[in-house]
């Protein structure tokens, strides 16, 4: 049994965005996985990871969004807010890629399915709302579907029991500052 956090895997910085508007959720059926996700990806080099979800949301879905922090700071005259993600966590991806390398060493190949070779992924996951049209963009490249969802339609999707109670702590949280 592998621990949760490897301190020897391979680890790839991700940022999501949970985007809600009119008490629905904007969520990508991901083409690789077949899961029902809030769109996100890779952190690119130096992005600050609230930057990086408000860029793949758009990537993703087309549709403009910030994110926020449901619980700001006061302001400060000597630092700028970043919103502060509402969930962070450390995930396997490809758990056979760690495997593989422990074992074959320099002869170690990536997985075709993960070419960044990422073992685990460290995300954030931020409240996004919409900033434009809530008129969405497929991309087909990344999902096989993508749609806006009430919390009640959240139960039927096909998604992991751990991303069903990320999505409905979010709508306890936009229920609270609505």
């Amino acid at each position: 049994m592998i621990d949760l956090i490897s301190f020897n895997a391979k680890i790839c910085y991700t940022a999501a965005g949970q985007v809600y508007h009119d008490n629905k959720l904007l969520l990508v059926r991901h083409r690789k996985l077949n899961l029902w996700l809030a769109p996100g990806g890779h952190l690119d080099p130096e992005e600050l990871p609230h930057i990086g979800a408000e860029r793949e949301v758009f990537e993703e879905t087309g549709v403009k969004a910030i994110a926020f922090d449901p619980n700001p700071l006061l302001a400060s005259t000597t630092s700028t807010y970043i919103p502060s993600p509402i969930i962070s966590n450390v995930h396997w991806v490809c758990e056979e890629n760690y495997q593989r390398r422990l074992r074959d060493g320099d002869a170690y190949k990536r997985d075709p399915q993960w070419q960044k070779g990422c073992e685990q992924h460290l995300g954030f996951v931020y409240l996004m709302r919409v900033i434009g049209s809530t008129s969405v963009t497929f991309n087909e490249r990344e999902s096989t579907d993508i749609g806006w969802f009430t919390q009640e339609e959240i139960s039927a999707l096909h998604t992991t029991e751990d991303l069903k109670r990320e999505f409905n702590y979010g709508f306890s949280l936009m229920a609270k500052i609505s």
